[in-house]
Protein backbone atom coordinates (compact mmCIF):
# COMPACT_ATOMS: atom_id res chain seq x y z
CA UNK A 1 0.00 0.00 0.00
CA UNK A 2 2.63 2.54 0.63
CA UNK A 3 4.63 1.39 -2.55
CA UNK A 4 1.40 2.14 -4.43
CA UNK A 5 0.84 5.76 -2.87
CA UNK A 6 4.37 6.65 -3.56
CA UNK A 7 4.06 5.61 -6.72
CA UNK A 8 1.55 8.07 -7.18
CA UNK A 9 2.72 11.01 -5.65
CA UNK A 10 5.91 10.28 -7.46
CA UNK A 11 3.88 10.46 -10.22
CA UNK A 12 1.86 13.10 -9.79
CA UNK A 13 5.00 15.02 -9.48
CA UNK A 14 6.38 13.86 -12.79
CA UNK A 15 3.03 15.36 -14.03
CA UNK A 16 3.41 18.50 -12.60
CA UNK A 17 7.00 19.09 -13.73
CA UNK A 18 6.45 18.17 -17.19
CA UNK A 19 3.43 20.31 -17.52
CA UNK A 20 5.74 23.42 -16.42
CA UNK A 21 8.32 22.13 -19.00
CA UNK A 22 5.51 22.25 -21.67
CA UNK A 23 3.73 25.67 -21.06
CA UNK A 24 7.29 27.23 -20.82
CA UNK A 25 8.66 25.79 -24.45
CA UNK A 26 5.07 26.58 -25.69
CA UNK A 27 5.44 29.84 -24.48
CA UNK A 28 8.58 30.47 -26.20
CA UNK A 29 7.75 28.76 -29.37
CA UNK A 30 5.07 31.57 -29.88
CA UNK A 31 7.51 34.25 -29.13
CA UNK A 32 9.58 33.22 -31.43
CA UNK A 33 7.28 32.37 -34.19
CA UNK A 34 3.47 34.43 -35.21
CA UNK A 35 1.57 31.36 -34.42
CA UNK A 36 -1.63 32.75 -32.71
CA UNK A 37 -1.94 31.64 -29.38
CA UNK A 38 -4.89 29.74 -29.21
CA UNK A 39 -4.08 27.60 -31.90
CA UNK A 40 -0.63 26.78 -29.29
CA UNK A 41 -3.10 26.19 -26.49
CA UNK A 42 -5.64 24.47 -28.43
CA UNK A 43 -3.72 21.54 -29.65
CA UNK A 44 -0.63 21.15 -27.50
CA UNK A 45 -1.38 22.13 -23.81
CA UNK A 46 -5.20 20.43 -24.36
CA UNK A 47 -4.05 17.29 -25.76
CA UNK A 48 -0.48 17.38 -23.66
CA UNK A 49 -2.65 18.01 -20.64
CA UNK A 50 -5.08 15.14 -21.45
CA UNK A 51 -2.66 12.39 -22.56
CA UNK A 52 -2.53 10.93 -18.75
CA UNK A 53 -6.23 10.64 -18.51
CA UNK A 54 -6.14 9.02 -22.31
CA UNK A 55 -3.42 6.71 -21.58
CA UNK A 56 -4.90 5.82 -18.04
CA UNK A 57 -8.31 4.73 -19.74
CA UNK A 58 -6.73 2.88 -22.61
CA UNK A 59 -4.46 0.96 -19.87
CA UNK A 60 -7.56 0.52 -17.93
CA UNK A 61 -9.64 -0.90 -21.11
CA UNK A 62 -7.77 -2.99 -21.89
CA UNK A 63 -7.51 -4.37 -18.73
CA UNK A 64 -10.64 -5.66 -18.20
CA UNK A 65 -11.08 -2.16 -15.94
CA UNK A 66 -13.21 0.12 -18.56
CA UNK A 67 -15.90 1.49 -16.24
CA UNK A 68 -12.70 2.80 -13.55
CA UNK A 69 -11.60 4.44 -17.28
CA UNK A 70 -14.87 6.06 -17.93
CA UNK A 71 -15.66 7.51 -14.81
CA UNK A 72 -11.62 8.84 -14.77
CA UNK A 73 -12.83 10.53 -17.98
CA UNK A 74 -15.94 11.79 -17.04
CA UNK A 75 -14.83 12.91 -13.23
CA UNK A 76 -12.10 15.10 -15.59
CA UNK A 77 -14.38 16.44 -17.89
CA UNK A 78 -16.38 17.68 -14.94
CA UNK A 79 -13.52 18.89 -12.63
CA UNK A 80 -12.09 20.78 -15.97
CA UNK A 81 -15.61 22.39 -16.68
CA UNK A 82 -16.54 23.10 -13.30
CA UNK A 83 -13.68 24.34 -11.04
CA UNK A 84 -10.81 24.56 -13.50
CA UNK A 85 -12.95 27.13 -15.38
CA UNK A 86 -14.21 28.59 -12.73
CA UNK A 87 -10.70 29.64 -10.98
CA UNK A 88 -9.80 31.01 -14.76
CA UNK A 89 -12.85 33.01 -14.95
CA UNK A 90 -12.39 34.18 -11.08
CA UNK A 91 -8.64 35.22 -11.67
CA UNK A 92 -9.60 36.30 -15.43
CA UNK A 93 -12.80 38.18 -15.54
CA UNK A 94 -12.46 38.79 -19.14
CA UNK A 95 -11.55 35.47 -20.03
CA UNK A 96 -15.24 34.69 -20.85
CA UNK A 97 -15.57 37.24 -23.62
CA UNK A 98 -13.03 35.40 -25.50
CA UNK A 99 -14.85 31.91 -25.58
CA UNK A 100 -18.19 32.74 -25.13
CA UNK A 101 -19.69 30.96 -28.13
CA UNK A 102 -17.30 28.18 -28.01
CA UNK A 103 -17.94 27.67 -24.50
CA UNK A 104 -21.45 27.38 -25.60
CA UNK A 105 -20.60 24.60 -27.69
CA UNK A 106 -18.37 22.71 -25.48
CA UNK A 107 -20.74 22.42 -22.53
CA UNK A 108 -23.13 21.40 -25.57
CA UNK A 109 -21.02 18.37 -25.99
CA UNK A 110 -20.41 17.34 -22.72
CA UNK A 111 -24.39 17.18 -22.12
CA UNK A 112 -24.47 15.02 -25.19
CA UNK A 113 -21.89 12.91 -23.70
CA UNK A 114 -23.62 12.72 -20.41
CA UNK A 115 -26.55 11.61 -22.40
CA UNK A 116 -25.04 8.66 -24.52
CA UNK A 117 -23.74 7.22 -20.68
CA UNK A 118 -27.39 7.90 -19.02
CA UNK A 119 -29.23 6.29 -21.72
CA UNK A 120 -28.53 2.68 -21.40
CA UNK A 121 -25.22 3.21 -19.36
CA UNK A 122 -23.15 2.19 -22.37
CA UNK A 123 -21.38 4.18 -24.81
CA UNK A 124 -20.59 2.41 -28.03
CA UNK A 125 -18.11 2.61 -30.49
CA UNK A 126 -20.44 4.23 -33.05
CA UNK A 127 -21.10 6.44 -30.04
CA UNK A 128 -17.46 7.16 -29.26
CA UNK A 129 -16.59 7.71 -33.01
CA UNK A 130 -19.67 10.10 -33.45
CA UNK A 131 -18.31 12.11 -29.84
CA UNK A 132 -14.30 12.25 -31.64
CA UNK A 133 -15.84 13.18 -35.25
CA UNK A 134 -18.29 16.52 -32.91
CA UNK A 135 -15.08 17.03 -31.13
CA UNK A 136 -12.87 17.56 -34.68
CA UNK A 137 -15.52 19.64 -36.15
CA UNK A 138 -15.65 21.97 -32.82
CA UNK A 139 -11.80 22.25 -33.42
CA UNK A 140 -12.14 23.15 -37.13
CA UNK A 141 -15.02 25.80 -35.91
CA UNK A 142 -12.72 26.92 -33.24
CA UNK A 143 -9.57 27.21 -35.92
CA UNK A 144 -11.91 28.93 -38.09
CA UNK A 145 -13.45 31.46 -35.77
CA UNK A 146 -10.33 32.88 -33.73
CA UNK A 147 -8.16 32.32 -36.79
CA UNK A 148 -10.49 35.41 -38.50
CA UNK A 149 -10.58 37.23 -34.87
CA UNK A 150 -6.47 37.34 -34.75
CA UNK A 151 -6.11 37.80 -38.84
CA UNK A 152 -8.60 40.90 -38.36
CA UNK A 153 -7.19 42.11 -35.10
CA UNK A 154 -3.50 41.62 -36.81
CA UNK A 155 -4.17 42.39 -40.27
CA UNK A 156 -1.98 45.74 -40.78
CA UNK A 157 1.00 43.79 -38.69
CA UNK A 158 0.51 40.81 -41.22
CA UNK A 159 -0.15 43.25 -44.31
CA UNK A 160 -2.79 40.20 -45.62
CA UNK A 161 -6.68 39.73 -45.68
CA UNK A 162 -8.16 36.89 -43.92
CA UNK A 163 -9.25 35.62 -47.50
CA UNK A 164 -5.80 35.41 -48.49
CA UNK A 165 -4.27 34.12 -45.85
CA UNK A 166 -6.82 31.18 -45.26
CA UNK A 167 -5.74 30.35 -48.82
CA UNK A 168 -2.65 30.48 -48.53
CA UNK A 169 -2.77 27.97 -45.38
CA UNK A 170 -4.73 26.01 -47.79
CA UNK A 171 -8.24 26.36 -45.58
CA UNK A 172 -9.92 27.51 -48.66
CA UNK A 173 -9.48 26.88 -52.37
Amino acid sequence: MLVVLLLVIISNLLIVIASKILVEEIIDFYRKTDIPPYLLSFFSISIGSSLPEISNSVVLSLSGEPSIGFYNLFNNVMFDFTLVLGIAILLVPHFRKFFKEELVIAMILVFIFLIYSLIDGIITQIEGFMLFLLYIILAFYIIYNNSKRYYYEHSEKIGISFKDALYHTSLIS
